[in-house]
């Protein structure tokens, strides 16, 4: 019992945290148009497209997910089509509740090795990246798995790293996102 009222508290505060972060963003970007936020915390993945209206979750977070699916660094391709059929499914069950005419914006410091190992350069706010740039890190991730050293492929070997690289691959993936953009904190909160 105890552990349900835990967990309901987590998920609770999780999306009260994204729901904040969410309002910043707009807020510090002057972003009037509607977005879809997505909040990739360590326990469970947020998706928040207003500060009132329901976010759905994913049941995985980048810890959960690489302490659930990646026993090797790199996981193995067994490891890693694990994973991804289950985050495709947690992505599946939400997608009649995401508005994706919306633009795809994250925030969080973590990102900033992503967005910079995509090799797509950065503008005043963050990086704006195409789904084909994420889909060419994805594969040379691959590549890591297979035995390419990850130094060759400038890919950090962190299973936290790749968790957030797979939850935001199969978000954009399958529900037909062509673009994200990757705020960068640091320089948002400058004048």
């Amino acid at each position: 019992m105890s552990r349900t009222i835990i967990d309901g508290e987590i998920m609770t505060n999780q999306t009260e945290g994204a729901r904040r972060a969410y309002r910043q963003l707009c807020e510090t970007l002057g972003l009037t148009l509607p977005i879809t936020f997505l909040d990739i915390a360590a326990e469970q993945t947020v998706v928040v497209a207003s500060p009132d209206a329901d976010a759905p979750r994913l049941a995985l977070g980048y810890e959960k997910a690489a302490a659930t699916f990646f026993r090797h660094l790199p996981p193995t391709p067994d490891e890693m089509e694990r994973a991804i059929m289950t985050v495709e499914d947690e992505v599946t069950r939400i997608r009649q509740q995401v508005d994706t005419q919306h633009p795809l914006y994250l925030c969080d410091p973590a990102l900033t090795s992503l967005a910079d190992t995509t090799g797509v350069p950065a503008n005043a706010h963050g990086w704006h990246i195409e789904q084909d740039d994420i889909e060419r890190l994805f594969k040379r991730f691959e590549q890591v798995m297979l035995g390419c050293p990850a130094s060759w492929e400038a890919i950090p070997l962190d299973n936290a790293f790749t968790a957030r690289l797979l939850i935001l691959r199969e978000f954009m993936h399958h529900l037909g996102y062509l673009s994200v953009f990757i705020v960068n904190t640091t320089a948002s909160e400058s004048p």
